[in-house]
């Protein structure tokens, strides 16, 4: 894995979070990422990277979700995400006035890995932009990063509570 402890790093150390989460060896028990702007329609590398990491993630767990913000554009992109890759159901939430920027995977064995801060998920944010990213372990020995792995994900979980799951534009197209 790439993170100690904790690590601190630019919207790049996110990017090593989607390598790591989509390369794995170990079975992922869940897989959640935050981010207020993503664009997966575009189906630029980025996109198609991010689709195939939940897509990577959806065949070995149930428990996989992105989350945005509940906006037009969102809703927009998430359709026609879900109506190009229909496995992709299931999977990308909505939630108004999101704002937050992270990412937890935890493997069957319990070790989890994450990140926390200002990068979005798209090129200007993991590559381009001057972000502040936070990376985090919790390899169940007791380290510090077993709290704040353990607390992002309650902070996740309840966010994707109250968030509603994005459906295809097809969907949305033929019920009007």
């Amino acid at each position: 894995m790439y993170f100690d402890d904790f690590e601190l790093g630019s919207g790049a150390l996110a990017d090593r979070f989607l390598a790591e989460a989509g390369a794995t060896g170990q079975r992922l028990k869940s897989l959640f990422l935050v981010s207020p702007f993503v664009e997966l329609a575009s189906r630029g590398e980025l996109a198609q990277r991010i689709t195939r990491v939940l897509l990577h993630a959806k065949l070995q767990s149930d428990d996989v979700a992105l989350i945005s913000d509940n906006t037009g554009c969102r809703r927009g992109d998430f359709g026609i995400a879900v109506a190009i890759e229909p496995d992709l159901e299931g999977v990308l939430y909505l939630h108004p006035k999101l704002h937050a920027k992270a990412g937890l995977a935890t493997l069957q064995s319990g070790y989890q890995f994450g990140f926390v801060g200002s990068a979005n998920l798209t090129t200007e944010g993991l590559f381009r932009n001057r972000e502040l990213v936070i990376g985090l372990v919790n390899n169940s020995s007791g380290q510090r990063g077993s709290r704040f792995c353990s607390d992002l994900e309650d902070w996740i979980r309840a966010t994707l509570s109250t968030s509603t799951l994005a459906t295809s534009s097809l969907k949305l197209l033929q019920n009007s």
